[in-house]
């Protein structure tokens, strides 16, 4: 640890000078030259009147490392500036840095205090430590998993991990969009078959900033003899005239007490041994019988056995052949849906949307007020004529999404989330109709991450576009909803030139990397360019002329700044 004494020292003419200067020129009026957060500022030795205490300690996840800064300020005027042996910089009382690799790094912090009056110089304390960074410090490689166990169709789910606190939070998602949470979780299985089961586990990480690990894993497990317990031996047969068909069940059933369901894909039912259909349009159709057999005494449950199937219609009364489909062409929150058949203008057109605006004709235009997923639904009716004896139409459905939330439709959780950004800090708060729901939050982009809460504040900064996405569960409902929304963020400040004024040659370093860099004079004439792809070169202008010079700096993500440069 080394500790430095230093104070600034500001003469007077040099601030006019440079007041008069950055004034003359409004275009570059944005340029900072002195921007303290920037541009590291060269102190020299005082006298040792100077009783400012510094201190640092840091907490270390994976790569990515808390720093917490701590001086003897009673009136909370000090300033953190942070330096890293990887050449990057930071400013803050509390910093937060991911490092690109392992390995052994050197961190500085140096506490700059204000003077205290026209007479007092400024004091700085400089601290420094040697940080080493291994696989052994990553806490989100911790081991899960699970065990499960059947009886009769109900599986019994138990989650483990190696937490000695016991503080992970469990979460359960199986492939018929169900989801569960908890250590151990039971769930019932109606049919036979092979099931993926996935146990995600979240561990909250020992920070101030809400941190969290993750680890799932998934397997498929195998359940049979749940649909028919009772080894119920079923079937049925069909026959069909023309658009009508006449269902017969059959069964093992000697003693005539079976009771027989039928189930039709137009959400008719009907019960009975034998029963009748008809059908009025050509097509291909889904009929289920059900077999429910009594139990043999009153403490006997009944058992069920299903069976489905497919048969086709070709001679319906009144088929008429009717084919038809829909163009969108979707402009911000405009739709415009362009129908089209095999009927042409002898059919009419009629439109539904799921928000309730209904329309007529083969154009429809509709403005949605919210943005969110949609139905848009057209049905094609074409009249009776010669060749047929009825009215027939066909309806097909699509769906969309309308603005930038991607919304998933299939669970009625209505949720969204705000935010708010100061600096590179971004303030995020969830929202949803539940109140029992579980809130996650999954960061995408140059910075990857996972935390658990209702509201979240992080930092974010790496300059670039992150995709941001809040999950809820609700245990009540059994399902979860997600929206995402894209955040970006821009870089927190320009390359650091050193020095400035100049006399021989100018360092220039950034936290991002640097494609190009070029010099131009008074006149907009180009006089030096080089291309470095990195984050730090040093150019020479010894060879220039006294004067004003303009550095113009290409980013690696596609953004530019413009520096002033003073030639002596």
């Amino acid at each position: 640890m080394t500790r430095k004494i230093t104070h600034y020292l500001f003469h007077a003419k040099i601030a006019i000078f440079f007041f008069l200067f950055i004034g003359t020129n409004s275009l570059f009026a944005e340029t900072n030259l002195l921007n303290k957060a920037n541009f590291p500022i060269l102190l020299n030795p005082v006298s040792l009147n100077c009783d400012v205490e510094a201190d640092f300690k840091y907490e270390i996840f994976g790569n990515t490392v808390a720093f917490y800064a701590w001086s003897n300020d009673r009136q909370n005027i000090d300033e953190y500036q942070w330096k890293f042996s990887d050449g990057t910089w930071g400013q803050g009382k509390e910093f937060k840095k991911e490092f690109r690799t392992k390995g052994t790094f050197e961190v500085c912090l140096t506490v700059i205090r204000s003077a205290n009056g026209e007479d007092a110089s400024a004091c700085t304390e400089e601290v420094c430590k040697t940080i080493k960074l291994t696989d052994d410090d990553d806490p989100c490689a911790f081991k899960v998993d699970f065990s499960y166990e059947v009886f009769d169709g109900v599986v019994v789910f138990k989650g483990w991990s190696d937490n000695p606190a016991n503080t992970d939070n469990y979460v359960w998602e199986f492939d018929d969009k169900t989801r569960a949470s908890g250590a151990e979780v039971k769930k019932e299985f109606k049919r036979d078959g092979e099931y993926k089961v996935c146990l995600t586990i979240y561990k909250r990480l020992s920070n101030s900033q809400n941190l969290a690990c993750s680890q799932k894993i998934c397997k498929v497990i195998k359940i049979k003899d749940v649909e028919n317990p009772c080894g119920i031996r079923a079937d049925f047969d069909f026959k069909i005239t023309g658009g009508n068909v006449e269902f017969y069940a059959k069964s093992d059933d000697t003693t005539n007490t079976d009771r027989f369901l039928w189930e039709f894909d137009d959400n008719t039912r009907a019960d009975g041994q034998a029963t009748k259909k008809q059908y009025r349009k050509n097509g291909t159709y889904k009929v289920c019988m059900t077999v429910v057999r009594r139990g043999s005494n009153a403490d006997t449950r009944a058992c069920t056995y299903k069976i489905c199937k497919e048969f086709r219609i070709t001679d319906a009364d009144n088929f008429c052949g009717l084919i038809a489909d829909f163009r969108l062409d979707i402009s911000g929150n405009i739709m415009h849906a362009i129908a089209k058949s095999s009927a042409g203008n002898r059919a009419s057109y009629s439109w539904k949307v799921s928000d309730g605006t209904t329309g007529s004709g083969q154009e429809f235009k509709h403005q949605f007020r919210k943005d969110g997923a949609y139905e848009i639904c057209l049905t094609v009716t074409l009249g009776g004529d010669a060749n047929t004896i009825r009215a027939c139409s066909t309806t097909i459905c699509k769906k969309i999404v309308i603005g930038d939330p991607i919304l998933t439709t299939d669970c009625p959780i209505r949720l969204d989330f705000d935010y708010s950004q100061s600096n590179n800090w971004f303030a995020f708060e969830g929202k949803s109709n539940v109140t029992d729901g579980e809130y996650y939050w999954t960061i995408e982009g140059p910075e990857e991450a996972t935390y658990r809460g209702k509201d979240l504040r992080i930092e974010l900064s790496q300059a670039g576009t992150y995709k941001v996405c809040l999950n809820v569960f609700s245990r009540t409902l059994g399902c979860s909803q997600q929206i995402c929304k894209r955040v970006v963020v821009q870089r927190s400040s320009d390359a650091r030139i050193t020095p400035n004024p100049v006399t021989e040659a100018i360092r220039i370093q950034a936290d991002q990397v640097i494609n190009t860099i070029q010099v131009y004079d008074m006149t907009q004439g180009l006089v030096k360019e080089s291309a470095i792809h990195g984050q730090e070169m040093t150019i020479d202008l010894s060879q220039l002329r006294s004067g004003v010079y303009f550095v113009h700096i290409q980013y690696s993500d596609g953004t530019t700044s413009i520096q002033r440069v003073i030639k002596q």
